[in-house]
């Protein structure tokens, strides 16, 4: 996902378990879990079964105790690569990262952290999706408005599709449907999984700019898309319908759905979590908590509904290069876990 002067993000999560439900929420920040090391980072996921943070950052994935911050180990990257996405796919046993402008995708064993295979694309690819209907993870070269279909048990590339836009946050259905947020559109893609086929394309309406992060709600009818410009906009998620909208943050980079909550968070660059409750066909935000500047990717454990957001202190702008725009440098061993919590 790319920032004015940051290029970065999440992949979206989907929460469809239920759990029991909330009382009326307070979520604070509960714990900071001091993680250190150099380098930006990017998407992050949450593995419910072992307890472990997935971090994108850059020569690879770290991963890490969400009790205890401890590094248990990494996903490597070729050699001077920056991760950008990363997707679990539990049912396989399997993640997958985009290893950005070495244009391939990496398959890995969640247990061992193992590089079973590489996949070479040819394109630099940013976000990657998992579908569960259709058991094919999903590879966004968003600067050439592509994706990749793959099977990721035996790594083979299934095809491309285009999306004439700027590919940024995904979310899965459950049910065969992947959507997708074209920033540079304003809208979302509606790509069919098995058929490899975009079926509909959903304008986002007045006010929504770059939208970035996505995620759909327990019961697959409500999705949450979140535009930089500093609204959020909620749509039926069977017939495209925009239903509502709601003030959030700017910078909007990462939204996740607890499902036992009845709540969509995003993550903004501007240091605020915003909690969305959808009601019916109307949304409100019912609290804002307070993060930390640079603060953009949040993950969930739906379990205990911790929220995981990595951040570290910002330093001086570095200069643009040819490959990159202008961006803070980010202090060394400053890199931490903020963990908020009902």
């Amino acid at each position: 996902m790319k920032l004015p002067f940051l290029r970065g993000a999440w992949l979206t999560a989907l929460a469809l378990t239920a759990a029991p439900t909330l009382a009326e929420p307070s979520y604070h920040l509960a714990n900071t879990l001091t993680v250190g090391g150099e380098g930006s980072w990017d998407y992050a996921a949450f593995d419910s079964t072992s307890g472990r943070l997935f971090v994108t950052r850059v020569g690879g994935v770290q991963v890490i105790d969400s009790t205890s911050g401890a590094t248990l180990g990494s996903v490597p990257a070729t050699a001077g690569t920056r991760i950008h996405g990363i997707s679990l796919a539990p049912d396989l046993g399997l993640g997958l990262t985009g290893e950005g402008n070495d244009g391939t995708v990496a398959v890995f064993d969640i247990k061992s952290l193992e590089v079973k295979r590489r996949l070479m694309l040819g394109h630099s690819i940013d976000s990657v999706a998992y579908d569960p209907a259709s058991h094919r993870a999903f590879a966004f070269a968003s600067d050439d408005g592509l994706v990749f279909a793959i099977d990721p048990a035996n790594g083979i590339v299934l095809g491309q599709i285009p999306l004439e836009g700027g590919a940024e946050g995904a979310a899965a259905d459950g049910t065969g449907r992947l959507f997708v947020n074209l920033s540079d559109k304003a809208e979302i893609a509606v790509i069919e999984t098995a058929s490899l086929r975009v079926s509909a394309r959903w304008p986002l309406g007045e006010g929504c700019e770059d939208p970035t992060p996505l995620t759909l709600d327990g019961t697959r009818t409500h999705l949450f898309s979140a535009c930089r410009s500093g609204i959020a906009v909620m749509l039926d998620a069977r017939s495209g319908k925009r239903l509502a909208s709601v003030p959030i943050g700017k910078g909007a980079d990462a939204a996740v759905f607890d499902g036992g909550a009845g709540l969509a968070f995003v993550a903004c660059y501007d240091g605020t979590l915003t909690a969305i409750q959808p009601k019916g066909d109307k949304a409100a935000v019912i609290q804002t908590i307070k993060t930390q500047p640079g603060a953009r990717i949040v993950t969930l454990d739906t379990a205990t509904h911790r929220l995981f957001i990595p951040v570290a202190d910002l330093g001086p702008m570095l200069p643009k290069t040819p490959s990159a725009p202008g961006r803070p440098a980010i202090v060394p061993d400053t890199f931490r876990i903020l963990t908020i919590e009902p």
